[in-house]
């Protein structure tokens, strides 16, 4: 992806998040509660829980974004409507810091 693409794919997702933040709060609270949970969590664990009547959409590609989390992984979607794209796993910055730390 060259550096247009990317300034515009950044804009498209701060324009869709913005629009929709009290959604995106409540994903972020899921993966929160999840990688508390479980250490890790992945877009298609806070999609499994999400109990709202708005469907996820370009906004939900800010769930990880900001630097609350921190990549530690990637795998293969389990969501159909993906077709099989790679997604990252994600976890609190908080717990891979303390985490490395006390390795």
């Amino acid at each position: 992806m060259n550096q247009l693409e990317l300034k515009l794919k950044n804009e498209g997702m701060s324009l869709a998040a913005s629009a929709n933040r009290e959604w995106l709060e409540r994903a972020r609270q899921i993966a929160r509660t999840l990688t508390s949970a479980h250490g890790e969590v992945t877009i298609d664990d806070v999609r499994a829980r999400w109990i709202y009547s708005i469907p996820f959409g370009n906004w939900a590609g800010s769930v990880f974004k900001g630097g609350e989390f921190v990549c530690v992984g990637y795998q293969e979607t389990e969501h159909k409507g993906s077709h099989g794209r790679i997604i990252k796993v994600w976890t609190l910055r908080d717990s891979h810091n303390s985490n490395s730390n006390a390795v």
